[in-house]
């Protein structure tokens, strides 16, 4: 198992309605419960640095736009990504949860 949750490759594809993702598949490295909570905790630690990181960005922006700053507008579009990496760690956290419990009713039967 690695140390980093790698997170599936996004493609950016656009529709008529708009801009939509396509999520690929990604393989979790758990099977048993163990590895599934040393994975969460792993997780968790990333998901934790990025939300930190979007708080930072945020927060930058507002005091850019406070003192009319003109670099703003940068911290915005990272901010947009750093969401949307947020947003792919919470499905991706929703979906560990359904392989777990795949996995535990596997090894009950």
């Amino acid at each position: 198992m690695t140390n980093e949750i790698m997170l599936p490759k996004m493609e950016i594809i656009k529709k008529e309605s708009g801009w939509s993702y396509e999520r690929a598949t990604y393989d979790f490295p758990f099977k048993t419960k163990e590895e599934y909570l040393a994975w969460v905790m792993q997780w968790k630690l990333q998901y934790k640095e990025l939300s930190f990181a979007i708080k930072t960005l945020k927060n930058l922006r507002n005091n850019g736009f406070r003192n009319k700053d003109c670099n703003v507008y940068n911290h915005q579009h990272d901010i947009a990504k750093f969401k949307n990496d947020a947003t792919c760690f919470l499905e991706l956290r929703k979906q560990g949860k359904i392989v777990s419990w795949a996995n535990k009713n596997a090894t009950l039967k």
